[in-house]
């Protein structure tokens, strides 16, 4: 807080809200989004180690109770828009049988920005290789063919 660069709306809410002031996130993405999504830190969730990569039979334990449960059960809409990345490998560990009403995105992460294409990082020589789109809506896999657009997302 007190920053050199001015954030009037970021002041704002957080004037309003909760300010997280501590160490609350990983140097990599799928531990950070285990801790904010269950409230846990990540050696609760198994996700401690590193990401997850696409062929990897991991995720957020389903006893855990998600923050979109919780908000659901607060009376709120949930939605996800953008990386997922915490767990996919069985249809209950996907963002819409984990407390979020729609989901918009991918499910791994390092995918392509414009193609929605993502390989498993492994060397292309071993089995384990593949490569495919990662681009979803809800539950459905979606292959996008138009045109790249833009899109601006503002709160006025």
């Amino acid at each position: 807080h007190d920053s050199e660069i001015k954030t009037p709306v970021l002041d704002e809410l957080a004037g309003s809200g909760v300010k997280l002031e501590n160490y609350y996130v990983q140097p990599i993405c799928t531990p950070t989004r285990s801790q904010l999504l269950s409230g846990r830190y990540q050696i609760h969730t198994g996700l401690q180690c590193g990401i997850i990569w696409a062929p990897q039979p991991s995720g957020i334990p389903l006893d855990d109770v998600l923050l979109p449960e919780k908000m659901k059960e607060a009376g709120y809409s949930t939605h996800a828009i953008g990386k997922w990345h915490v767990g996919f490998y069985q249809p209950a560990y996907v963002p819409t049988r984990r407390g979020f009403d729609s989901f918009y995105g991918y499910l791994t992460g390092s995918e392509d920005y414009f193609t929605h294409v993502r390989g498993t990082g492994y060397p292309y020589w071993t089995q384990k290789h593949w490569h495919g789109v990662d681009f979803h809506r809800n539950e459905e896999a979606l292959k996008i063919e138009s045109n790249p657009y833009f899109a601006l997302i503002s709160r006025w």
